[in-house]
């Protein structure tokens, strides 16, 4: 027979539904997540002290009527159960070990032993005596919803419902085992599965039991957004119920804003200062509004009066893990799992310890033996797998991941969101959709999943779908300043400039300090031809970033169309400044200085223009006109060059590149001969000059190379011939004098007009 543990002298919670949701929430914030805020904070379960707790939450032995059981006529089993009631486990422990000896296979002492176990917090221990129990009793009711809640607590939600399945089908019209599952569902979030069995626990259940169905089913209510419903549950369950403080501290977590959630939570701990989740509550309150310090004592003081709450231990090492102090972490960790060393939760926190520091591959390989330790169902370990695979670009094996904690969890919310998101990255939209519809089916307010549908339809080309969903974020929240923001550039596409207008006053009145949508403004005002506002607009979103190049761009535009020649000038040099690459930005200034009959101010603009873009076309035909216009004849002849690479044939090309020649431009001239031989100019001119501009510039072996190439086109060419010459005189008379040869052969008039 085994022994359970030393039990603690402090009074734990009965193993409190905590709030598993928080774990699943702060782990799943490793995604990509493109959400606002929630108006409500998604909190956990937590539960009464046991000793004011109305419901006991594991299920006390009990015998059949017809079938008493000789045990009980023992003196020794009320001596054990009495010890039982009054928390001396040693000694009930004791005699219920003495009585299975005696009465060997009895599935409520076995079940008696399983519960002092749990108490003991030896969760190992607790499951084989349950087990047991129903090896000699098949149908034992009690053994079975233990067995539920204890997977339940361990993460196996699939393995929970069987055993809650199981024992509703036993006992169709016992309420416990729907209560308990509807807990169960609250913890992992799938609200719409707990309010069904919370409803069906309702209509089974009276007085204590009753009150607590409806305080989570008041607290699903409240996650799907169904404020009003929430409320109606909680006050029901305070009425029937008035000393059970879990709907009255609900109630005050379900307030408008966070200053108010305090004040309700701090009138429940003025009933009973001592009360734990109160003090839990009011640490998520003071977290989300970033007092950290405050909400580390708040967390704390709640561990302190339960200082055996391995829950609230859980919540605690999460809570100082995403804020890295991870010896603390570390130190609960060891608190938490004492008693029960192959919890598989125990490596799944050292997996977010590393996933934290960014050991990515040793996180993986944590997360694999917390997978391997619970028999491979542990939905959150494959989930938190999936997403650092993910990051790591490695999406089949994100992909595989989530589908796994799917089919361990097959509501689960945000593995299939983010199931979508891989599907995403990897294109495959429709499989995307899918997932992400059906993470919103799970969850009807789920923003962030609607918010990615619409940017998945818009990727897809369906407006249409993509509005309806902006829409439904924005009937959830509005204000979801990223889904508004995106609608009102959908109107704007869709020219529907009207209400794309309205949509971004809208915002701003929500955000008056969002920059884009003050420019998007101004765009839907010059489209309807409110000149006066849109100017107005683009200062408005310049005074709140003076580096907003396009809103600089764009009240030049605006200014120069409404002949304000200064202040287009002024606005475009800004621009420029911001942004020196912006060739439509050079040629707009330049026709601002045109207007001055700044010409020369304009075509140093229009030169940058056309460096920045060699085939600006406009930008050279106007540096050409305004050349001419000044009589620049160097500008005119560049200008004419880059004018010539978009639009001139071969002979063009070759007379640009001996006017440029003839200007000493040699390097422009030379890029020149070579256009004109690739535009198809034949014959040994192109490379003669090429050959001569080379010579000039002091390039002595290009330019043979280009005589040479004159020759090779002409193997006569009489000034082809006599450069070489002229070349080779004095480094090899022996090559020169062939080409002397050649021109006394060919040009005898020549060679004596040259006196060679």
């Amino acid at each position: 027979m085994k022994k359970t543990k030393k039990t603690s002298t402090a009074f734990p919670f009965l193993f409190l539904l905590i709030g598993i949701i928080l774990l699943v929430k702060w782990s799943d914030r490793l995604a990509d997540q493109i959400s606002a805020t929630p108006r409500v904070i998604k909190i956990g379960v937590l539960e009464e002290q046991a000793k004011v707790d109305l419901i006991w939450q594991f299920e006390s032995a009990n015998s059949s009527e017809s079938d008493p059981g000789e045990f009980k006529t023992d003196s020794l089993y009320l001596a054990a159960t009495k010890a039982f009631k009054r928390e001396q486990l040693k000694e009930a422990e004791n005699n219920f070990a003495t009585l299975i000896n005696r009465y060997p296979c009895q599935a409520e002492l076995l079940n008696y032993l399983g519960l002092i176990a749990l108490r003991n917090l030896d969760l190992p221990e607790s499951e084989s005596y349950f087990l047991q129990s129903l090896k000699c009793k098949t149908d034992y009711v009690p053994a079975f919803i233990n067995l539920g809640l204890l997977s339940s607590k361990r993460g196996q939600t699939t393995k929970a419902s069987s055993y809650y399945e199981s024992a509703i089908a036993l006992q169709s019209l016992n309420p416990k085992p729907y209560l308990n599952k509807g807990i169960m569902h609250c913890r992992v979030e799938e609200w719409n599965a707990a309010i069904d069995a919370l409803s069906s626990a309702i209509d089974l259940a009276s007085g204590a039991q009753k009150a607590k169905a409806l305080a989570y089913r008041g607290m699903a209510f409240g996650n799907l957004g169904e404020i009003e419903e929430a409320l109606n549950d909680f006050n029901e369950a305070t009425n029937l119920a008035p000393s059970y403080l879990f709907p009255r501290i609900q109630s005050a977590v379900f307030a408008q804003d966070n200053l108010q959630k305090l004040a309700s939570i701090d009138k429940v701990l003025q009933l009973n200062e001592e009360y734990a989740p109160g003090h839990f509550y009011r640490g998520v309150v003071l977290e989300s509004m970033g007092e950290i310090d405050e909400a580390e004592k708040e967390y704390e003081r709640a561990l302190q009066l339960n200082p055996n709450d391995e829950d609230i231990s859980e919540i605690m090492s999460d809570f100082y893990i995403k804020n890295d102090l991870f010896e603390k972490a570390n130190q609960f960790m060891a608190q938490v799992y004492k008693n029960d060393s192959i919890s598989p939760k125990n490596d799944f926190f050292k997996a977010k310890i590393l996933s934290r520091q960014n050991q990515t591959e040793k996180a993986l390989l944590q997360y694999d033996r917390a997978i391997t330790k619970a028999d491979g169902a542990y939905p959150e370990a494959h989930l938190n797998k999936g997403i650092l695979l993910k990051k790591q670009g490695e999406f089949d094996g994100s992909i595989e991941s989530y589908q796994q904690a799917i089919k361990e969890r097959q509501e689960y919310e945000e593995a299939w969101y983010n199931l979508a998101l891989a599907y995403a990255a990897k294109k495959e939209l429709d499989e995307a959709r899918k997932c992400y519809e059906k993470a919103i089916s799970i969850n009807p307010k789920n923003i962030k999943a609607m918010y990615n549908l619409a940017l998945l339809f818009g990727e897809m080309g369906d407006n249409e779908l993509a509005e309806k969903w902006l829409k439904a974020c924005l009937d959830v929240d509005s204000s979801y300043i990223k889904a508004a923001y995106n609608l009102g550039l959908h109107y704007y596409k869709k020219e529907d400039f009207q209400s794309a207008k309205i949509t971004f006053e809208n915002l701003l009145q929500q955000q008056e300090d969002y920059t884009k949508a003050w420019f998007n403004l101004a765009l839907c005002e010059r489209k309807l031809g409110n000149d006066d506002l849109a100017v107005l607009a683009y200062e408005q979103a310049i005074n709140l970033d003076p580096t907003y190049v396009a809103a600089w761009k764009n009240l030049g535009n605006m200014e120069a169309r409404r002949g304000n020649i200064d202040r287009a000038i002024n606005q475009y040099q800004q621009a420029i400044d911001l942004d020196r690459s912006d060739a439509t930005l050079r040629f707009n200034l330049a026709l601002q200085y045109e207007k001055q009959k700044e010409y020369q101010l304009a075509i140093i603009q229009l030169n940058k223009a056309v460096q920045l873009n060699p085939d600006y076309l406009k930008a050279i035909k106007k540096w050409k006109d305004l050349a001419e216009i000044s009589n620049d004849q160097d500008e005119i002849l560049i200008a004419q060059s880059f004018l010539l690479s978009l639009e001139g044939n071969a002979d063009e090309s070759y007379d640009l590149a001996r006017s440029l020649h003839k200007n000493k431009q040699l390097s422009l001239a030379l890029v020149w001969y070579d256009r004109a031989v690739d535009k198809g100019k034949t014959g040994p001119w192109p490379y003669y000059w090429k050959g001569k501009a080379h010579e000039e510039l002091g390039e002595e072996p290009k330019a043979k190379q280009g005589y040479l190439s004159a020759l090779s086109e002409n193997p006569v060419h009489k000034f082809s011939l006599y450069r070489m010459y002229l070349m080779l005189s004095e480094s090899d008379q022996n090559a020169a004098q062939e080409y002397l040869n050649k021109l006394i052969t060919n040009y005898p008039d020549f060679v004596k007009e040259k006196n060679l």
